[in-house]
């Protein structure tokens, strides 16, 4: 059981670092296309 805590909270951490890393490659996409513009 505590197995299977561990698990969600590892998957948890690791889906919010994916979404703020997508963040930060979105922001800086639009940052760079605002440059071109």
């Amino acid at each position: 059981m505590l197995i299977v805590l561990i698990t969600k909270a590892f998957m948890s951490i690791i889906h919010v670092c994916s979404a703020f890393w997508f963040l930060n490659l979105l922001s800086g996409h639009i940052c760079k296309t605002q440059l071109i513009m």
